[in-house]
């Protein structure tokens, strides 16, 4: 496997593609093409990084085109109107939900006192704890959604823990959730964005209901959405048993 830089593998993979990319599907086929053997914990962040950085630093010469929110392509390749006002519109990268996850499963983790949610960018990418993230969860059964709740300075992992008892104790199977804490490349969690416009908060309800009630007339996710990690094993937990 090649490890070319993240510059490099990214033009490679816009010049293959010959049409604009978002930021993530970039990533994926980044590794897919076996351009990169590390990836830290973060790789779909550090390619948006990579691409926003070279046109704000480098303007007209930089060899990336943003096309619509988080969707770019190389400047040399046709890709018709862009959507309106996307050129005059920066996007920072900021979402106010960093990060989310869907249905987890309730037999991954070890609910205990401090539980591990351990979850992956990409299954190429370095496992995260995402135990302290903040934000809202759902509760899932066969059935569908039955529990909604919300989680500040208490952590996502000992909140959703709480649920192990009480009335809803046997009834639900999986957990889905919506966190505002940006991770880092090392897997560490900051804090959430200090102020949220008003433009980014319609665009969180937009995204949280779509993502969640998924109408069939919506053909993309809302915006505000960050990444999505997908649940891991607890390299100190066997589930099996």
């Amino acid at each position: 496997m090649a490890n070319l830089s993240w510059k490099v593998a990214i033009l490679r993979v816009l010049a293959e593609a010959g049409e604009p990319l978002h930021y993530g599907e970039i990533t994926t086929r980044i590794f897919q093409q076996g351009l990169k053997s590390t990836s830290g914990a973060t790789p779909k962040a550090t390619v948006n990084q990579t691409i926003t950085s070279s046109i704000a630093n480098e303007g007209s010469e930089s060899p990336f085109k943003r096309t619509a929110r988080g969707m770019y392509a190389l400047r040399e390749v046709e890709v018709g109107a862009p959507a309106s006002g996307t050129d005059e519109v920066s996007d920072d990268g900021t979402n106010p939900i960093e990060a989310f996850g869907y249905y987890w499963g309730r037999d991954w983790v070890r609910w205990q006192t401090s539980p591990r949610l351990y979850g992956r960018q990409d299954p190429r990418a370095n496992r995260v704890d995402l135990a302290d993230q903040q934000g809202v969860y759902l509760l899932h059964d066969a059935r569908g959604t039955i529990y909604v709740g919300q989680t500040a300075s208490l952590g996502l992992g000992r909140r959703i823990a709480r649920h192990h008892f009480g009335r809803l104790a046997s009834r639900w199977k999986w957990f889905s959730w919506f966190g505002l804490r940006p991770v880092d490349n090392r897997g560490n969690l900051g804090d959430p964005a200090a102020t949220t416009t008003t433009a980014q908060l319609i665009d969180l309800m937009e995204a949280l209901l779509i993502e969640t009630i998924e109408p069939r007339q919506n053909r993309q996710a809302g915006q505000g959405m960050g990444d999505e990690y997908l649940q891991a094993d607890d390299p100190k937990y066997d589930r099996r048993r």
